[in-house]
């Protein structure tokens, strides 16, 4: 499971025994480097990799820039790492973003 703040931050949460959901540890926490702030988030999660799109918005200019960037599950060092930004909005900030369904098969 992952959250976001009002803002600039996302964390990841892993159920620590999945039979009680009364139980969460934060994983991982990725904070938005000023002066983006994250707007919405998706994951992709398959049985060769795990990755999460966030939606930004630069607050910095006055015509609102978003992006949209990738962030993937590395299993060798186990942790959340910044991908690329896979998305540039010139004109506003990004308000959803989704995976396709089956991503890569036909």
């Amino acid at each position: 499971v992952s959250t976001q703040s009002t803002g600039s931050q996302l964390k990841i949460w892993r159920c620590k025994n999945a039979n009680d959901l009364k139980d969460w540890e934060i994983v991982k926490e990725i904070n938005a480097k000023e002066p983006f702030t994250f707007t919405c988030l998706d994951w992709y999660v398959s049985p060769s990799e795990s990755l999460i799109a966030v939606g930004t918005v630069d607050n910095s200019v006055r015509e609102q820039q978003g992006q949209v960037r990738l962030y993937e599950y590395d299993t060798q060092r186990q942790d959340w790492l910044f991908r690329d930004v896979v998305a540039k909005s010139l004109n506003s900030k990004v308000y959803d973003v989704s995976f396709a369904p089956n991503p890569g098969r036909s």
